[in-house]
This record gives C-alpha cells, sequence and structure tokens, in this order.
C-alpha cells in the first residue's frame, strides 16, 4: 500500500502472511537521499498506474515532517504514552543463538531443510 501526495510516494507498506505468521513493516520518507532508492532498490514487477515507469528517485518524496511529529501522531492515533518496556539484550542474544539462527528454525516448514537431511 502506498501514501503519495499529488502523485509521489513518501510511504510504503508490506506483509508477508504464512500459515502461523504475519509481518507487516511501513515506513514515511522523512529526510532521505533519494538518490540511494536507485543504488538499492530494484524497479518493480508490478506497480501502481501512477508510477508511469518512473525511477524511485523521481516516483518518491520526503515529506515535509519531524521525527517527533510523526512519533507524537503515532502515540496519539495508538493512545499511548510512548514509554517502552526495558529491553533484555542478554535474553534477544540468546534466543538468537540458540534458537532463530539455526537452520532447523529458519526452515522449520521449508522442504529445502528436510530433503538435504
Amino acid at each position: 500500500t502506498d501514501l503519495a501526495i499529488n502523485g509521489l510516494k513518501f510511504s510504503g507498506n508490506a506483509q508477508k502472511r504464512t500459515r502461523n505468521a504475519l509481518v507487516f513493516h511501513g515506513t514515511f520518507l522523512l529526510n532521505l537521499d533519494l538518490t540511494l532508492l536507485d543504488q538499492s532498490l530494484q524497479m518493480p514487477s508490478v506497480e501502481p498506474s501512477y508510477r508511469n515507469s518512473r525511477s524511485h528517485d523521481k516516483f518518491c518524496k520526503n515529506i515535509s515532517v519531524t521525527v517527533d511529529f510523526v512519533k507524537n501522531l503515532i502515540k496519539e492515533a495508538w493512545q499511548t504514552n510512548g514509554t517502552a518496556m526495558p529491553v533484555d539484550r542478554e535474553k534477544i542474544c540468546q534466543l538468537t543463538n540458540e534458537k532463530y539462527n539455526q537452520k532447523e528454525w529458519i526452515y522449520r516448514q521449508s522442504k529445502i531443510i528436510k530433503e538435504s537431511e
């Protein structure tokens, strides 16, 4: 899903769904060197009609708001004070090493690892 002003995209969202999970992310272009988009991204195989085959830097724009402004809008919309829970970095590292970096977990629903065993 794109958000655009006068035909220029300033926000994009994407999602990946599986049987047991959903990952969703979104972006706001606030202060990005737009030439980096062309250097980093390929042209999409499917594009919205209003893109008109424009390169990323001609199709996208930064919006003129601050990060704090966006944070405050999100806090207001989600009715939160913005205070994050403490992060247990040691536990994160442990889980990453012992579980999430393991082939068995990464490919747990894939035929790839099962066929190679």
